[in-house]
């Protein structure tokens, strides 16, 4: 978080030399957009990094790619955005396929519909806290350049996790590793892509929710593909990823709903 807020820094100082007045940081309805904003985005994170620690990477992927399910009836009510019947029909088949994602052999199918599958509740309440957090970047509708907005966030987050680190220390002190170059270079790799990345999602959130959640689609699909060839072919001591035909199958198709429902949302919004 240190180095990200670094990189913010950095840029917001640019945006600041083209003529952005800070002054309007002030305006109490902005502020409190993006408290609102970091607030949810924090707790996504959190909800994540259980799921993740619970569940399977290629599931909350999936989830979390398809989150059109969750930030489409909030934009609804809280923005008054509305849209055909067919995209709420087409959410159902979005929201049908992500949970179906979290099936595993032995798994009944009630234990699914129950969401009783490994990390699957905490993929799902991440995909509602960031469907909260993007409907609160939609309302700010780019009246701050882009990384000045992710800067005053990534403060108010460092000092929410900061808040949270005494709660969770022990827990930390666990899992904790001992820094050196080649951990630093892939921490500073990882910093710099998620800094462009989280530039070009703010701003393009600002201009359309629908088709800037639904083009995340892609990322699903790339995270089951990507987990499980690290699985199969690396290893998958960390990950544990089941590997068995019939899990992948109902995967795919779980990804396959998922993604015809989201293309479906995009397409029948416009």
């Amino acid at each position: 978080m240190w180095i990200g807020l670094l990189l913010f820094l950095l840029i917001s100082a640019y945006e600041i030399s083209t003529g952005f007045d800070l002054s309007e940081l002030w305006n109490k309805d902005i502020m409190y957009l993006i408290l609102l904003n970091a607030i949810f985005t924090f707790l996504g994170y959190l909800c994540l990094l259980i799921g993740f620690e619970k569940g399977n990477a290629s599931v909350g992927g999936i989830v979390l790619s398809s989150r059109v399910f969750a930030s489409i009836p909030i934009g609804y009510f809280l923005i008054g955005e509305h849209y055909p019947i067919f995209t709420y029909l087409f959410i159902i088949v979005t929201l049908s396929g992500s949970v179906l994602t979290s099936w595993e052999a032995g798994m009944s199918f009630r234990a699914v519909v129950s969401l009783q599958a490994p990390g699957i509740r905490y993929f799902l309440a991440t995909a509602f806290f960031w469907g909260m957090a993007n409907v609160f970047i939609r309302k700010l509708d780019n009246e701050l350049p882009t990384y000045i907005f992710l800067t005053v966030r990534q403060i108010i987050m460092l000092i929410l996790a900061l808040s949270f680190y005494k709660v969770g220390k022990t827990s930390f002190d666990k899992t904790s590793s001992t820094l050196n170059l080649k951990l630093i270079r892939k921490i500073l790799f990882y910093v710099i892509l998620l800094t462009i990345a989280q530039g070009l999602y703010v701003y393009s959130l600002g201009e359309d929710l629908t088709i800037s959640e639904g083009i995340g689609v892609a990322e699903g699909t790339f995270t089951l593909i990507f987990s499980l060839f690290i699985a199969k072919f690396v290893s998958n001591k960390i990950l544990n990823e089941p590997l068995d035909k019939i899990t992948l199958f109902v995967r795919l198709i779980g990804m396959i709903l998922a993604a015809i429902g989201t293309l479906g949302v995009i397409i029948s919004a416009q």
